[in-house]
């Protein structure tokens, strides 16, 4: 019979068990990360559209934005009144989802302002 050296066997065999391990961990893949993209619709709730009523709905122009508050220290234009406008000839039109808002309902001296 042939004489076993244990410690190299038990060396062997841990480097093939380390070897069988890595090619394990390896070959498996993880599942996708769902990962969310533009596209995707975001639902934040209790977040509301400016200019739209409870429903989600565009308010017609001079109508309180129920939803938000506006501060200025324009002393004719305290605020806090959210009021919808008609969108200026230089902004993103109006939509059925969403209204502009303003301290006051006119967009005079609007283009290009802060």
């Amino acid at each position: 019979m042939e004489k076993v050296d244990r410690s190299g066997f038990l060396r062997r065999m841990t480097v093939v068990a380390w070897l069988v391990g890595v090619a394990a961990c390896s070959s498996a893949s993880p599942p996708p990360e769902r990962v969310a993209t533009t596209s995707s619709v975001l639902t934040i709730g209790g977040l509301f559209a400016t200019g739209v009523d409870g429903t989600g709905a565009a308010v017609a122009a001079g109508t309180i934005d129920p939803h938000y508050t506006l501060s200025s220290s324009d002393p004719s234009f305290p605020g806090p009144d959210a009021l919808a406008v008609v969108a200026n000839s230089a902004w993103t039109k109006n939509t059925a989802t969403s209204s502009w808002i303003r301290i006051r309902t006119s967009t005079e001296g609007a283009t290009n302002g802060v």
